[in-house]
């Protein structure tokens, strides 16, 4: 299957961009939150529960010493990577938390 998407990126102005589109770290950021909620979503219904709104919070730290050749030794990628599940609809407080080890 071949699909035809495009990204428009950019870079924060600290690091020489307009900061007028996503980095390519935060379209990574995103991919990931997608997958979550994806993965929120199907376990639902799997349980037959009904979502009336489902939001994810994501953060992460990013520290780019390496990539900018500050320090070699510098971990490289996201670090500390946190996220916060808001969700309306049926079911009970336990089974969300059940299905919330689908987005792990």
């Amino acid at each position: 299957m071949l699909s035809h998407f495009s990204f428009i990126i950019n870079e924060q102005k600290q690091m020489l961009g307009e900061n007028t589109n996503p980095t390519p770290q935060e379209y990574l950021l995103g991919r990931m939150g997608v997958c979550m909620v994806v993965g929120y979503s199907v376990g639902a219904s799997v349980m037959d529960l009904t979502l009336d709104k489902l939001e994810l919070y994501l953060e992460a730290g990013l520290d780019l010493r390496e990539f900018l050749e500050v320090d070699s030794e510098a971990p490289n990628g996201f670090k500390d990577v946190k996220y916060t599940i808001q969700v309306k609809g049926n079911g009970t407080k336990e089974q969300h938390e059940k299905n919330t080890s689908n987005c792990n």
